[in-house]
């Protein structure tokens, strides 16, 4: 939401092959890093009742509108991230 003009754009959307949460600004504003699951997550567990894959954080450049992996754990889960300015 650009809080300028109260206008609303939507920039990622999470759907069943792309799972997008956790975003946080980078501290220019510039864009902002993110936790995704997608088509090239491992799958780690599978189970009646469970499904992990592999989460990696991720940035979206506004102004380029560009994602980049930023991290990823190729064994494990990244399931929480903090930036610190």
């Amino acid at each position: 939401m650009d809080l300028n003009n109260s206008s609303k754009k939507l920039i990622i959307k999470s759907t069943m092959d792309y799972i997008a949460t956790h975003p946080i600004f980078s501290s220019d504003g510039k864009g902002f890093y993110f936790l995704a699951i997608n088509s090239d997550s491992k799958m780690l567990l599978a189970d009646k009742q469970h499904v992990k894959r592999t989460r990696s954080i991720y940035y979206y450049d506004l102004t380029t509108k560009k994602t980049s992996k930023i991290f990823n754990k190729i064994d494990g889960f990244v399931n929480d991230y903090n930036i610190q300015y």
